[in-house]
């Protein structure tokens, strides 16, 4: 079973980083891969949750900056060394490189984490404008991580659902707390 998955994540990572390789992609991917690109969408976030509420803004944007704070150490300071699976760009040939290839591990990618946690969050909470803002950016990000050749599908994909689940369990967490420090 562990063979045909791993047969099936090579064939994407190749259908995504060889078979869509065009200048356009070559030119925007690294760019949009930077942690610049999804820094200013929880930015934005954070300034419209503290403008729209600034008392309880203030206490989201904190458990905001916690969340990712999370599940930053889930993924890279827990999963990766656990799982010590090494990055495309180093155990695959022929790979199109766009990006530094890191030493580090790749399972999960930190990046699919960390925008799939704040997207998630911000779902939950039901902020529609900027979740649909950034959902979009959790999946470009993602799929620049596949197309610079230093993601196979599959660490996007757990990173996707482990962001998920850590983000829906703080919001569980969060209320669940809230609720018994309420006075009565």
């Amino acid at each position: 079973m562990i063979g045909w998955i791993s047969a099936v994540d090579h064939k994407l990572f190749y259908l995504v980083n060889r078979s869509l390789e065009c200048d356009l992609l070559d030119t925007i991917c690294p760019i949009l891969t930077l942690p610049l690109f999804w820094l200013i969408p929880l930015v934005l976030m954070l300034y419209l949750i503290i403008r729209s509420e600034p008392k309880k803004g203030l206490t989201w944007a904190l458990l905001l900056l916690v969340l990712f704070a999370v599940s930053d150490f889930v993924s890279s300071g827990l999963l990766k060394p656990f799982f010590a699976r090494f990055r495309p760009c180093r155990t695959l040939p022929d790979v199109h490189l766009l990006a530094y290839c890191s030493k580090g591990f790749s399972f999960p990618s930190g990046h699919a984490t960390n925008s799939s946690a704040i997207a998630t969050f911000s779902f939950v909470l039901k902020r529609k404008t900027i979740s649909v803002i950034l959902i979009f950016v959790a999946l470009l990000v993602s799929f620049t991580r596949v197309y610079v050749g230093v993601h196979y599908p599959t660490d996007i994909f757990f990173g996707w659902a482990i962001g998920a689940g850590i983000a829906y369990g703080f919001i569980k967490l969060f209320k669940l707390i809230e609720g018994k420090m309420r006075p009565k």
